[in-house]
């Protein structure tokens, strides 16, 4: 990580997900990141993505007719 000047809590974590998201180009990981830091309705607006939706995906339906009813399908799909 290169230097950084961040002498706040939040300036010091908006400097580490820049990083982050630099470091991890293309590798898949920016939903994720997304998502678990609560940043994804605000990023992800503009794509159509949908809070209390979007988060989690929905779980195939041979995956839900194998569990014999032990799985619920996950809110919005």
């Amino acid at each position: 990580m290169r230097r950084t000047t961040a002498a706040t809590q939040g300036a010091l974590r908006t400097a580490i997900w820049h990083e982050r998201r630099v470091e991890l180009a293309m590798e898949g990981d920016r939903f994720v990141d997304l998502v678990r830091t609560g940043q994804a309705a605000t990023v992800l607006a503009s794509y159509g993505f949908k809070a209390g939706k979007n988060e989690l995906f929905p779980i195939p339906l041979d995956a839900m007719n194998a569990s014999l009813g032990l799985f619920t399908q996950n809110p919005g799909y």
